[in-house]
Parts: structure tokens; sequence; C-alpha cells
């Protein structure tokens, strides 16, 4: 090369010829330097991932005169890029829980501006239990240990507190299962089956998956009334009679309360504990009454075990968590717990007929049905995306050919393209073109005429760009940045629009920015079998996976074209591509994005992915304050930083960040990501490791037609009257404990 050559001046055409256009476009100007830098025979600046030699003044690659090797070392420089860029992921979670253990251990959340804690989830610890598999997966084992010593020895859910049933199940339940798994510490795993045992009564009776024949019998061993008539320290005789007490009471469908009652008069219990268990079973007897609910209860009290529909309504997301659930029935062999989810599914089937739909709107009524509301539609945002989400990962969690959710999904796919919506710019201003020229009035004869001052010149084209606010959006790929501009991709952008009964809303949440990782993760696990060859995917397969690099494009696209490089809450679109909602431009540091990043990469292996999460690592960083990241409140004011850090930022977006650059970190076949990217075995994982799956559907269970049957209706009586005496036990005996010091 001449003297005079400047590698950081010239495009690397060497890659062109293994990365396509919009690959190379993705690229930050920092890697197109060192790419061409290879190509002309220079080391990259700062790289240590090629071997140099001097030759004649300058430092040049040790095997750069074989050009077969160009391309190799290009990958060892990116393969050294990633590892920074996993080192700066790292260095986000060791900054976060250094301040976090310092100024808030064991609160909910950290504020990232005041450096205070705050126990937002009613004092749960929400922090910790989300960071827990984060801190494994990051081989930061001492921070670990001490989280974990304080879930073991300091959480306590015995809390006069009302939850969300949906909330805690993907966060808290989520986090101590994925904990456990990692780890193995059993005294995680008691934390979680405490805390499935007091949110397990938020499930009707009936769709409770008992078999008769396994256990649930009290007459079979004490335990839980055994338990809670140990905690109420309550002799072993008395305690045999009260076992058969209610396995007679229950036979002959008597009134639990009733039992209870003439139970505990017998024993001579104190009357204020014989009123707390009392009012906890008689508020469960008015639910009951109340709603005929078939769906879940939206709240519960994890003290009294009361629960409610706070909102008068069930959103679709949160009737259905079944991988938490079912990963906790997994480990436990407890098959109570798995049941529900299942139920879930066909009750909506019963209501809305998922199965020719394939879409259900957000907010229902407690029996399944639609919610009577001018807010409601269907939408893959807000109330809705976690259960198209679920329905596809409840299959991929069972690795059954026919389970019931991988049918329900592929009817969503069928019902996917009625919510598609496609914007050609271009098109957009050809047609307002066309329609000014036929509008156009005919020029006057008259000398000297001239159109009107208002007329002289007409108003430019819009484009997508032109919502811009600032010099620097929009100011990308060709025109000089750092990733593509607007007029770099090729057309259509693609958004996922809201339908309600009357019209067609043009938003595209956030949230729903899951759906390309989904869709990715589709083909990951049906349709590369045993195979990472993408030329082998069936036609469908290989329109799925088109589909989700589109969408992936959009939300991208969300967080480059504003001044932050970080996207909005809401983006509204129309036919010239993005708008600006301007009520909704606040960041909380959100995953979904990053999410589909990582699926589409270790689908792919497509470096355009692994670029795209680098900048917005990058745009993350920048949000960084003395005590974590903060959310913004306008992504296009990158200063004006809020003081909030909800706790899925370490859960989720951190851990996916990680993940995108740490290829050997998870193996993407063996786990399941809840919603909450809580990691939770498979079935076929877990049976590796020597665990069974025991709640394998069979005609000896209490589901669909045989729950109506005497023996599946003791049981689920008994399991209900276990659950609310769970509930009391520890309120009664803290009762008990605290009149005999008085006396």
């Amino acid at each position: 090369a001449p003297a005079a050559w400047k590698p950081w001046r010239q495009s690397p055409v060497e890659a062109s010829r293994f990365y396509d256009t919009g690959t190379l476009a993705s690229f930050s100007l920092s890697q197109l330097d060192a790419m061409a830098s290879l190509a002309a025979g220079f080391c990259p600046l700062l790289s240590r991932a090629v071997q140099c030699r001097r030759h004649a003044g300058r430092r040049q690659p040790s095997d750069v005169s074989r050009r077969k090797d160009y391309q190799s070392l290009v990958a060892s420089y990116l393969d050294e890029e990633a590892a920074l860029a996993r080192r700066q992921a790292v260095g986000m979670m060791r900054h976060i829980w250094s301040n976090y253990e310092a100024r808030a251990f064991g609160k909910d959340e950290l504020r990232p501006l005041s450096g205070k804690g705050t126990n937002s989830w009613g004092g749960l610890g929400q922090t910790i239990v989300d960071a827990l598999d984060t801190l494994w997966l990051m081989d930061l084992r001492e921070e670990f240990d001490r989280a974990a010593y304080w879930v073991e020895t300091s959480l306590s859910f015995d809390k006069d507190l009302n939850v969300n049933l949906f909330e805690t199940s993907i966060r808290q339940l989520g986090g101590l299962i994925a904990a456990y798994w990692l780890s193995r510490r059993e005294g995680i795993l008691a934390k979680a089956v405490d805390l499935g045992d007091r949110l397990l009564i938020a499930f009707p009776a009936s769709k409770l998956e008992i078999d008769p024949e396994d256990g649930e019998d009290p007459e079979k061993g004490p335990g839980v009334l055994g338990d809670f008539m140990k905690q109420m320290g309550i002799s072993q005789e008395a305690a045999e009679k009260i076992l058969g007490a209610v396995k007679k009471g229950t036979e002959k469908g008597m009134n639990a309360k009733t039992v209870l009652s003439d139970m505990l008069s017998k024993i001579g219990l104190s009357q204020k504990a014989a009123e707390l268990l009392g009012v906890s079973l008689a508020g469960e007897e008015e639910s009951s009454e109340n709603y005929p609910v078939q769906l879940p209860f939206s709240d519960v009290n994890l003290q009294t075990g009361k629960v409610d529909n706070l909102a008068q309504f069930v959103s679709l997301s949160e009737a259905y968590v079944p991988v938490e659930w079912k990963a906790l029935a997994l480990l436990t062999g407890n098959c109570t717990y798995a049941g529900p989810q299942d139920e879930v599914l066909r009750t909506l089937q019963g209501t809305l007929n998922l199965e020719r739909r394939g879409l259900a709107p957000i907010l229902l009524k407690p029996d399944g049905s639609s919610f009577p509301s001018n807010h409601n539609c269907i939408s893959l945002g807000g109330r809705g995306d976690s259960f198209y989400e679920y329905l596809l990962k409840d299959a991929v969690f069972s690795g059954e050919k026919d389970a019931y959710s991988r049918k329900l999904w592929r009817s969503f796919l069928a019902s996917l393209p009625g919510l598609i919506v496609e914007a050609y710019p271009a098109l957009a201003a050809e047609s307002v073109a066309a329609a000014s020229r036929r509008h156009r009035r005919p020029l006057s004869g008259r000398k000297g005429w001239r159109p009107p001052a208002k007329r002289a010149a007409p108003k430019p084209a819009r484009t997508a760009e032109s919502n811009a606010v600032g010099p620097d959006r929009g100011r990308g790929g060709r025109l000089g940045g750092w990733f593509e501009s607007a007029i770099d991709v090729h057309a259509p952008w693609i958004f996922v629009k809201e339908v309600t009964s009357f019209q067609t809303i043009p938003k595209m949440d956030h949230l729903a920015c899951f759906l390309p990782g989904t869709l990715a993760l589709d083909v990951l696990h049906h349709g590369l079998v045993n195979t990472t060859n993408l030329s082998t995917l069936s036609a469908a397969h290989q329109q799925e996976l088109a589909l989700a690099h589109k969408l992936t494009q959009s939300c991208v696209h969300m967080y480059f074209r504003t001044v932050s490089d970080l996207a909005p809450e809401i983006t509204r679109f129309n036919s010239w591509g993005f708008i600006d909602d301007r009520g909704s431009m606040h960041n909380i540091l959100r995953p979904e994005t990053v999410e589909s990043l990582l699926v589409l990469w270790r689908t792919t292996g497509s470096q355009i992915y692994r670029n795209w999460g680098q900048r917005i690592l990058a745009a993350f960083g920048r949000v960084k304050t003395a005590y974590g990241y903060a959310s913004l409140q306008n992504v296009n004011n990158p200063s004006g930083f809020r003081d909030d850090m909800p706790s899925f930022f370490v859960a989720e977006t951190v851990k996916y960040l990680f993940l995108i650059f740490d290829q050997d970190a998870l193996p993407m076949r063996d786990m399941v990501l809840g919603t909450e990217a809580h990691v939770l075995p498979t079935v076929s994982a877990a049976a590796a490791a020597g665990t069974t799956w025991k709640c394998a559907q069979s005609s000896g269970r209490c589901r669909g037609s045989s729950s109506s049957s005497p023996a599946c209706q003791k049981a689920a009586s008994v399991a209900r009257l276990r659950a609310v005496l769970r509930r009391a036990a520890a309120k009664a005996a803290s009762t008990l404990e605290t009149e005999t010091e008085a006396g």
C-alpha cells in the first residue's frame, strides 16, 4: 500500500465477501477501521487478538500474506470485541451489586440517583431474588453466596401482604427455582415451596391436578395437616382424631369451616386462634361464592390466603404462568403445582375458541370470557405479551410434540399476519406527490401571474426521519454514524398493531419486541432439530425467521432513532414509518429487544445481532450513575435521569446483554428462560440430571371430565383445606405463643 494510505479512511472491501451490506452498516466505525487495517496489512489499533510482527516499520499480522486467512483474522478480532463487551456487562453487574449490598441489601430495589433502598414490592428482597441466577451465570460466586444465605435465613413470606400472582410467580418463584437449579441449595428450594404453597390458593380448587391415589388423602400420612398440628402444639393423639374428622367430613361434603370449628372446640384451642382460622376459611368461601372463577385470582394475601381480583378483571398474560409452576412441580414431584396451568388454556379454549382464532383479548372476566371495556383489545404489548410467549415456552419445557400449548401456538402463528403492518416510506412519498399533481390548479393565462406565496414552494416530502428532534437523530449508516439509517433498510418496515372491536391502533409497545425472539426460539427448537444448518429449514420456518429479523430491525431502530440510543416505552407508526408517542417517551431499562437479539444470535450466528447488541450495551452504559443505572424521563434528553432502576434490569437486561457475548454460559436447548429471564430446566435436561417428570397426563388424574368424580372432588376439597390451613398455621401458632407468654 502507498505510504500515505490511511486505513481508517477506507472501506473494508474484503469484508463484503462474507458480510452483507446490512451487517456492514451495523459495524461501528472503529470495527470497520480494524477490518480495513487487516485487509491492508496493518494490525488493528489497540487489539491483542491478532498476532503481529514488525515489518518495514509497520506492525503487520504474522499470516496476513495468506489471503484465505483474512476471514479468520476478522473473526479473531470480533471475538476479542465480544469478550470486551462481555466484561462490560459483568462490570455493569458489579457496579450495581456493590452499591446494592452497601446501601440497600435486603430491600426490594436500589434508587440509582439517591442511593437509597426502597421496598416497592412489599419487602420481599426483590432485587436479591431477581439477581441470583445472573450472579451465578457471571461466575460472581462470592456475591451469589451472600445473597443465597440472606434468602435462606432472612427472606420470609409470612407477611400480611397482597401480591400479584403473576408478578410474584415470574419474579420471586422463578428466581428461587432458577437459583436452586443452578446451585442445588436446598434452603432456596424450601423457600420456593413455601411461596408456591402460599400462592397456590389463588387457583380454583377444581383446577388442581390431584391424583387421589398419590398421597393427597390425609389418612395416608400427616403431610401439611400434620405440620400444622405440630406448629399448633397439638398432641399426636388429638392430631390423629382431627385428621380422621377431616377425612370423614370432606367425604360427606360438609363445610370445611364447620369441620374445623368442631375440631378446634373439641381440643380446647383458644378462641382467638379459632377465629383466625375461621376468618381465613370464611374469606375463602365468600370469594368462591361471589366469583364463579375458572381463571386464577389476580391477587392473593401471603399470610391470610385471601384472594381477589382487585381490578375486577384478569389480564390475559397474568392468567397463564406455566413454566415457573411446572418447574416447581418437576423439582418437587408435587403435580398439584402443574395442573392449574393447563386448565387455564382449556378454560380459554372453551370461552374464546383459541384453536380457531389464535388471538385473545387482553382483559378477561374471571370465567375466561372477554371483559366489556372500551380499553379491551387484542395486543402483543402490555397485558398480552407473555401469554403468547409462554405458549411456545411451555411446549419447549415439556418437549412434547403433541403438547396442547404448541397447538395453540400454531394457531397464533396462523393469525399473526392479521396484526402485521408494513410501512413503505418511498411509496408514501410517491403517493403524496401524485395526489399533489392531481389537485394542482391550472395556471392563469394572465401575464405576470404568480402563484400565491404560500404555494410558492411545496412542502418537502416526509421521510422516516422527519419526526427527528435534534441534530443527532437519524444520522447513521451511509450518513456517517454507527448502524444503518432509514435509507439503509430495505422496505418495508414491519410493525405489530393493536386491534379493538371498532378500530386499529397504530402503536407498538416496547413489550411487543419479545415477539421476534420467540419466533426465533420456535425455529431453534422445532426447525433446527439436531442441526445448526439454516439451509435445512422448511419454507415456513424460513419465513418465520425472516419475519423475526424484520421485526427486530424495527425494534432496534426504535433505539437508534433517538438521541440517547434508547427506545421509548411506546412507538407509533404510519405509512412513513416511525412516529414519536409524545406521552410515552420514557425508558425504564426494558429487556425485550436485547432478549430477541440473544435468541436470534444463538439461532442464526449472524454477526449483525451482536453488533446491534453492542451498541445497545453502550447506550445503557451512558445512563450509569454513582449507584447504578437510571431510567430516562425522555429518550431525547439523555441527561434527564429518573431515580428508578427496576429489579428486572439485573434479572433480564444485564443478563441478556451478557449472554449475547458469552456463547458458552447457557445452553439454549437445555434451558428455558421465563418471561423474567430466570433460568429454568426443561424436562429433558432435568431427566439427564436425574430428576424425572412425574406429572404426565393420565386417566388417574383429576382433570377435564374426570374432575367431577367423587374421588377427585374429595381430593380437591382436602387439598383446598390443606392450602388454607397452611396460610393460617404460622399466624395461629404465633397467637398461641403470645397468649401463653401473656398467661
